[in-house]
């Protein structure tokens, strides 16, 4: 069922709460966990499709039984659960090739705060999710989660290592709560895959690491613009840089004050786009020995000090 086993650890059989392992939250269904009364739901607009979105389900009782919305006739499916009691747990799966189109994206919501954690893949495989790992449709989770009232995504796994066009854009955009992002493990990237992904989330502390060494163009535009918690950004190990990759990145981060980027060759059309614009007054930069970056909103940070590895 994918649900979490409590094993033999000593401090589990005492009761003491631990956090689930990534490969435990692998295996549990996309989790909506209520921090507050109110409702949960999704919308799925009618142009999606049949062609895209099969069936939704969702389970109140810890997926022992699944109540299911079939789009048969290419409608709108409105999923509202009401009555969302504090700490009640609604798990989540589907049939579906994706959840967005260029015009239009499905959306979850909820009326007050939520955490969610477990395997998005279970919104598109059903219960056969666990050993995916690649996203193949375009636009496939863009604008998801946006404006939803999240706390903690830390616990969602996005297990796709390959992804396509625009999968995750703007995924977590205006989540104005949201303190913790989850893990991005992705390896090979797409046009446009993380554009805007945290853009506009306020209490995010701490940005993912951002594994990557091989960029595609847009890939990174807008993706923490205006976060004004964040005071240290990911290391950015990928040696070489491509269109508009880091475009207004962490433009408006007013906090930010620490960045590792450790590119060698800059090419392309405007990799650095006002990506530092309005960002801390001072600062440390680290970057590759050796490597010419202008200084100013699309390269350092003025008055920031410079270090070389």
């Amino acid at each position: 069922m994918g649900l979490l086993v409590v094993n033999s650890d000593p401090e589990r059989l005492w009761g003491k709460p631990l956090e689930p392992t990534r490969e435990e939250l692998t295996q549990m269904y996309l989790t909506f966990e209520a921090l507050e009364d109110g409702s949960i739901g999704v919308n799925i607009p009618s142009d999606v499709g049949t062609s895209l979105v099969t069936s939704v389900s969702y389970s109140i009782d810890e997926g022992e039984t699944w109540t299911t919305t079939n789009n048969v006739n290419s409608t709108e499916i409105n999923i509202v659960v009401d009555n969302v009691k504090k700490g009640d747990k609604i798990l989540w799966k589907g049939s579906a090739t994706r959840y967005s189109t260029p015009s239009s994206s499905s959306q979850f919501m909820s009326s007050e705060h939520v955490n969610i954690y477990g395997n998005i893949m279970s919104l598109l495989y059903g219960d056969d999710f666990i050993d995916y790992d690649e996203l193949s449709s375009t636009y496939t989770f863009m604008n998801l989660f946006k404006e939803l009232n999240v706390v903690n995504a830390k616990g969602l796994i996005l297990s796709a290592t390959t992804l396509s066009q625009k999968c995750y854009d703007n995924m977590f955009s205006d989540c104005t709560s949201l303190t913790t992002a989850p893990e991005l493990p992705a390896t090979t990237l797409a046009d446009y895959c993380y554009g805007g992904m945290f853009s506009d989330c306020p209490s995010l502390t701490t940005a993912p690491e951002l594994p990557a060494t091989t960029l595609a163009p847009w890939c990174y535009q807008y993706m923490f613009l205006n976060c004004t918690s964040l005071t240290t950004a990911p290391e950015l190990p990928a040696t070489t840089l491509t269109n508009w990759c880091y475009f207004y990145m962490f433009n408006g981060c007013s906090k930010l004050n620490n960045v590792t980027m450790l590119a060698i060759s800059i090419t392309g059309n405007n990799p650095l786009g006002n990506w530092t614009k309005n960002v801390s007054p001072t600062g440390t930069f680290v970057k590759a020995a050796g490597v010419e970056i202008p200084s100013g909103t699309s390269g350092i940070p003025s008055g920031w000090t410079v270090e070389e590895v």
